[in-house]
Formats: structure tokens, sequence, C-alpha cells
């Protein structure tokens, strides 16, 4: 078999195998939010032979400016498809050969201005475009160095803002911290999944309680007013002679009464509600990791190396047959 001059062949429990030319490993996010938004009406529960109950309705899509979210739409998808252009996608990212360095970089200059010049002018729909880029089968110490720092600050950040009750803080934190369990050993990936979990799930509840009790307020304010007290309009109607239309008017401020209690409870709850152990115990699963080993550091063989366990999620060998 012929190869090039910087490949050479080998034999492992009798399989003929290729090692892989130097490469680079490109860890590329491009995203979008905002601009739109979902309405749900119509609802219908029917229940079926088996016990089990069906549900229907209609959702309506919002778009808050139609124009500038297709831009969005039309950037990201452009910039998705460049990417592909660089090199072969594989679980970990995108693996392209060694030799594409300026062309790479140039790629990744060329669209964070992009992004960058998109979002300076975007009222509503904001796009978001990262790359970090690691050398394979090489020392890149520095490199592999910084990403773990990268890491480490995004846990501690994720940590802030799980305290807080913001969801859209979460979520953009969440947005910085995907892509890095590809890189970790199963072990640190296993906590790092279950931290950002724990965020995706409390800004969830957080903003379906919300959501709720937006709604309850804006029935209030189409049936009374946006000013409207509803305490005061139900001891106003106690002072009406008992008619029907009175009884039936205060049945039904005192059903708006009650919902917007109830949802206002569920959203302290929902906020009161925090358990930040998985990130606290992510970000110790993380913090012993090095991208060099220290001779002779239990810690280290414990907890695998970083540049190691990347070098094995790539494959370094090739089956050839």
């Amino acid at each position: 078999m012929t190869t090039d001059s910087n490949e050479t062949n080998e034999t492992t429990n009798g399989l003929s195998v290729l090692q892989l030319r130097p490469c680079l490993l490109l860890a590329a996010t491009v995203s979008r939010h905002g601009g739109q938004s979902y309405t749900r009406a119509n609802e219908k529960r029917t229940e079926r032979e088996d016990g089990s109950v069906k549900t229907d309705w209609e959702t309506t899509k919002i778009l808050s400016d139609e124009i500038e979210f297709g831009e969005a739409m039309k950037l990201q998808n452009k910039c998705k498809r460049e990417l592909t252009k660089l090199g072969r996608h594989m679980p970990v990212g995108v693996i392209a050969a060694a030799d594409k360095r300026d062309e790479i970089q140039a790629f990744r200059d060329e669209w964070r201005a992009a992004f960058t010049e998109f979002n300076s002018t975007a009222r509503f729909s904001k796009v978001e475009f990262s790359m970090m880029i690691f050398e394979i089968g090489g020392e890149n110490v520095q490199a592999l160095e910084e990403v773990l720092e990268q890491l480490r600050e995004g846990l501690g950040d994720l940590e802030k803002v799980f305290a807080s009750d913001s969801p859209t803080s979460m979520r953009d934190v969440v947005r910085r911290m995907a892509g890095f369990s590809e890189l970790l050993p199963e072990r640190v990936a296993t906590t790092l999944e279950l931290a950002v979990k724990a965020a995706q799930k409390r800004a969830s509840e957080i903003s379906r309680a919300d959501i709720k009790t937006t709604r309850i307020q804006a029935k209030i304010a189409a049936e009374l007013g946006p000013d409207a007290d509803i305490q005061a309009e139900l001891e106003r109607l106690a002072t009406e002679p008992l008619t029907a239309d009175i009884r039936k008017r205060t049945a039904r401020l005192t059903e708006l009464s009650q919902a917007k209690l109830v949802a206002a409870d569920q959203l302290e709850e929902a906020k009161a509600r925090i358990n930040a152990a998985p990130i606290r115990l992510a970000r110790l699963a993380v913090q012993p990791l090095r991208a060099t080993p220290v001779e002779g550091s239990e810690e280290d063989r414990s907890a695998e190396l970083l540049g190691a366990n990347i070098a094995a999620r790539l494959g370094n060998v090739q089956q050839v047959g």
C-alpha cells in the first residue's frame, strides 16, 4: 500500500491501520435566537377508549420582524454551508487538514465580523458564531489549557446565573457551554451534561410560570382594562343589588383573582427552587483536568488528560483493511 510521506503504516491486532496526517479540529457553534414567539389556542382534549387523552391545538408562529428574521436565517444557513466545505464532520466537530490553517482563520474572522455586523443593527433576531481550533496529532498545550480555562469560567458563570431568576441569562451561558462535553473524558462530560440540563430545567420552569402569570394578567386587562384593580371591583360589586348579572360577574372575577394568585405563587416557587449541586459537581470534576501530565500525579491518572481524550475520541488511526 502506498502512502504519503507523512503517513505511516502499522499493524494492530492483525489489522492494517493508517495514521492520520496532521489535522485541525474545529469546534464551531452557529446559532440563532429571538425574533419569534408562539401562541397556542383552541385546545381540545379527547379521551380515547384505552383511557389515554389526546390533546389537539392550534399553534400560531409570530415573527417580530419578518424581514429581519429571514435575514438571520439566511446568514445562519449560509455560514453552516460554508463550514461544511472546510473539512469532514465528526461527532466532536469538523476535522480539516492542517495546511488549511490560513483558510480556516480567514473563515473565522469573516463570519465573526458578519455576525457582529448583523447583531449591531438587528432589533429582535440575534445570531451567534464561535469557533475554537485545536491541533490534533501534535502538541498544542497552550490551546488546550485555554479551552479548559474557558470551560472553568463558563461553569463559574453558570453557577452565578443559576442562583438568579433570569431564564435568558441561564440560556445564554448554556449556549456558551455547547461542544465542551465532546472534548472531555466521559466521566467529566457526564457531570457537565447534568449541570447544563439542570440549568435548562430551571430556566424552563421559571419561563413557564412567568408565561402563565402574563396570560392571566392579559385576561384581566382584557376584561377590566389595563389599570384594573380586581379586588376593588369585587368590593364594588358586593355593594350592588344581587342580580343574576352581578352574581355571574362576581364569580368570573373571583375565578380570575384566584388564578392570578395561583400563578404568582407558582412563579415564586419556581424562582425559589434552587439546586445548584449538579453545577458544583461539574466544577469539581473539571478542576483537576490539565493539558499536560504531571509526572507521578495520581490526580492526572484518574482524571484522564484532555489532549489524550481528544485523540481517543477522534481515533488516531483509520482501519483500511
